[in-house]
């Protein structure tokens, strides 16, 4: 065998064991950001009893390995709803307990309202996450139950989701492009991109090293969630026509506006099918930036929607 074949071989080699090093590398991370079951403190979640008028029925369907998810069908008491929001939360904080008062106003501005806690947090089954696609596994089970439910037929379906919950909206348009329209709140483009984002960080001055992990994330996403990680929400955005509403905060470290916002703004920022919103001194939580929901933000939302029927 020629010297520059066994050099060639050798390196594929030790690339291979690299790669290997670094899968199991990932697998350590993820298991250690993506375990156990997530509840929302007391001190988080809202009390429907807290606002006038909403009825509610909780409900339960499967998801993609058949655990079963918690879902609540909201509604104002009297009023027939122009649409439905399909609600999709954030991570970290449990289910869809701290969003009351965001799903209270849009009820009032005549939308009903069907949310779920994701596998893994508060009343579903599931003992991790494993992983953020697993959010967008969850909300195409989420859209398809709520599609067979009489009390919906005929009702233009939006999808609203904040953070991890936007970033499953964005994914979930490929599997579901069938939708009225779609709402991003502090959103991000896919989930390999914020892990290398977030092992960055974590690197401090060898953050540059992070990036050289992303094969090895998007390798393990797709052995664990398959089809689910195969997506990004540039490619929900190709695959359906509904019009999107993308909202962040210039001062978001959770979700830099690089890796969401910036991304989807350098691609859609002239089409008309696309309303951006982009708070310069908000953080990452935009939609109470003072403490207090915001209003304004609410109004826009709900000028959005109107639009989109």
């Amino acid at each position: 065998m020629k010297k520059g074949w066994k050099i060639a071989l050798a390196a594929g080699a030790g690339l291979s064991v690299l790669f290997a090093a670094g899968v199991v590398a990932t697998k350590t991370v993820f298991e250690t950001r993506f375990s156990g079951h997530i509840t929302t403190s007391s001190s988080d979640a809202w009390s429907v009893y807290a606002f006038d008028g909403i009825q509610l029925e909780e409900c339960s369907f499967s998801s993609d390995k058949g655990q079963m998810l918690a879902g609540v069908k909201y509604s104002i008491e009297g009023l027939q709803p122009k649409g439905v929001v399909v609600f999709a939360h954030g991570f970290g904080a449990g289910g869809q307990r701290g969003y009351m008062d965001f799903f209270h106003r849009l009820m009032q501005q005549g939308y009903a309202v069907f949310a779920y806690d994701a596998t893994a947090n508060d009343k579903s089954e599931g003992d991790s996450v494993g992983g953020l696609p697993q959010g967008v596994a969850d909300l195409d089970h989420a859209i398809q139950y709520a599609k067979q439910q009489p009390e919906y037929a005929g009702l233009p379906m939006f999808l609203m989701g904040y953070s991890w919950g936007a970033y499953s909206v964005g994914n979930v348009l490929n599997f579901q492009p069938d939708v009225q329209g779609a709402v991003i709140l502090a959103g991000f483009d896919d989930s390999a991109e914020l892990c290398v984002t977030e092992f960055s960080g974590q690197l401090g001055r060898y953050g540059w090293a992070a990036k050289l992990l992303r094969p090895c994330a998007e390798v393990y996403e797709r052995l664990l969630f398959g089809k689910y990680a195969a997506v990004s929400a540039m490619s929900g955005f190709r695959k359906s026509d509904a019009p999107v509403m993308i909202v962040h905060g210039g001062k978001d470290t959770t979700v830099p506006p690089a890796i969401g916002y910036h991304k989807f703004y350098a691609k859609y920022g002239n089409d008309p099918r696309f309303t951006f919103v982009y708070k310069e001194n908000c953080g990452h939580n935009i939609m109470r930036a003072s403490g207090y929901l915001d209003e304004v933000l609410l109004d826009k939302i709900g000028a959005f929607l109107d639009s989109a029927l």
